[in-house]
Formats: C-alpha cells, structure tokens, sequence
C-alpha cells in the first residue's frame, strides 16, 4: 500500500510517504517515490537483474501476462531453475547498462541530495 500525505509543519510542507506501514518523510517538498509499471521496470532489465540475485536462494518475481500482452499479475515464487541462458544475460546486460546511462545524471543527484 503506497499513500502520500502532505503535512504542514512550521511553515514547511512535508511529505510523508506511507509503504506498507514505513513512513519516510521529506525535509524539502519534492517526491521521493515515483510509482513506475511493471512494464517498465521488466523493459528497463531491471526484473532480470532482481532475478538474478533471487535465484541465489530459489525464488523469483514472476508475472503473467493477458492475450494483449500487457502483465495482469506479479508476485513472488519458489523456482527450481537457477540463473538464465547466454541470451538472456547478454540482453540482460545491455537493457542495465542503457538505463544506467541513460539515467546515471539523475541517480548521481538524486544520491547527493
């Protein structure tokens, strides 16, 4: 559960961000979670990525997809396979690092501020 609740404290706004029952709270009013699709995340090789690490310990983020190939459904899963195919990994590769490049300006302020 993702909700936002602006908070008028001493003159500044506040922003507290409510994940499943964590607060994180802004001293500058700027939006520190920005909701992003599936989709994305997945095109980005960023659910490779994740994969990759949780077929360590056997599970993996799997999702299903409807007629329109459009993801219906995403959760966690115990898997007996571990890792991917030579192909998988080069494009796994290629879509990680053209997010990096294509955001790395971003992440460095973002980690700065």
């Amino acid at each position: 559960m993702l909700s936002n609740v602006l908070l008028e404290t001493e003159q500044l706004f506040h922003l507290v961000i409510n994940i499943n029952g964590w607060f994180y709270r802004s001293e500058r009013n700027y939006i520190m979670v920005n909701k992003k699709t599936w989709e994305e995340f997945r095109d980005n090789g960023l659910l490779w990525w994740i994969n990759t690490i949780l077929h360590t310990f056997g599970w993996a983020i799997v999702y299903e997809m409807d007629d329109n190939k459009t993801i219906k459904e995403v959760y966690p899963a115990r898997v007996k396979f571990r890792g991917f195919g030579n192909k998988n990994i080069e494009e796994g590769y290629q879509r990680v690092s053209k997010y990096l490049v294509d955001n790395a300006e971003d992440l460095y302020k973002e980690s700065m501020e």
